[in-house]
C-alpha cells in the first residue's frame, strides 16, 4: 500500500474518498509569467503546493551572441553582454572581461578590481530590488513594489554616474574599467 493510499484513509470521510487516485499536477511556470521575466522556464511537477520534480529551460533571451562576437574583436562585444540578463548586466560584463584576461593572461589594477566588486555589489542589490519589487506585486503589494523601485533608481545614477547609460553600461573593459569613478558620486536623497 503506497503512502498516498495510507494518507487518503486517514482523511477519508466517505469510501468514494478512499478509491480516488491522488496524481501530480503538471504546473508552467514560464516567460509569460509576470515573476519569471523571460529569462527562465520551469516545468513543475506538483503534488499540492510541494515541488516534486522542476524542468528548467534557461537561455530564453538567447539573441543569437556567440554568432554575434565571433565576427568582431573581443572588445566590441562587451554591449552584448549586458544584454544577456538584463537585470544583472554589470555581473555578465565582469564575467566576460575576466574571461578574456585569463585567455590574455593580463590582470587588472587592484584600483579597478576593486570598483567592479563594487560594481558588482551594486548590480546584485539592483537584482535583488527587481525580485523583490515584482514578486511583491505578485502578490498585490504594489506599495512594496513601489519602494523598491525607488531604492532602484537611487542605485541606476550610481551607474549613469560612471558610464553614462542607466542600464547598459559597458563599463568594464579588460585590463580594467572604462573611466575611474567621478569626483561625485551622486548623494542618496531622504
Amino acid at each position: 500500500m503506497s503512502e498516498f493510499t495510507q494518507a487518503s484513509q486517514a482523511f477519508a470521510s466517505n469510501p468514494a474518498e478512499l478509491r480516488q487516485e491522488i496524481r501530480n499536477y503538471t504546473m508552467n511556470f514560464g516567460p509569460q509569467h509576470p515573476a519569471a521575466h523571460g529569462v527562465l522556464r520551469l516545468i513543475l511537477e506538483m503534488d499540492g503546493e510541494t515541488i516534486m520534480r522542476a524542468d528548467p529551460h534557461v537561455g530564453l533571451l538567447h539573441r543569437g551572441t556567440e554568432k554575434l562576437a565571433e565576427s568582431k574583436p573581443f572588445n566590441q562585444s562587451i554591449g552584448y553582454m549586458d544584454r544577456l540578463d538584463y537585470v544583472s548586466m554589470m555581473c555578465n560584463e565582469h564575467a566576460y572581461v575576466r574571461a578574456i584576461e585569463t585567455l590574455m593572461g593580463i590582470e587588472a589594477p587592484e584600483r579597478a578590481q576593486y570598483i567592479r566588486t563594487m560594481f558588482d555589489e551594486i548590480t546584485r542589490i539592483l537584482n535583488h530590488l527587481m525580485w523583490l519589487g515584482s514578486n511583491a506585486l505578485d502578490l498585490g503589494a504594489m506599495a512594496v513594489m513601489l519602494y523598491a523601485f525607488r531604492e532602484r533608481e537611487e542605485l541606476m545614477d550610481c551607474y549613469e554616474a560612471v558610464s553614462g547609460a542607466r542600464m547598459h553600461a559597458a563599463y568594464y573593459r579588460p585590463g580594467g574599467v572604462y573611466r575611474d569613478l567621478p569626483d561625485h558620486m551622486p548623494k542618496y536623497k531622504e
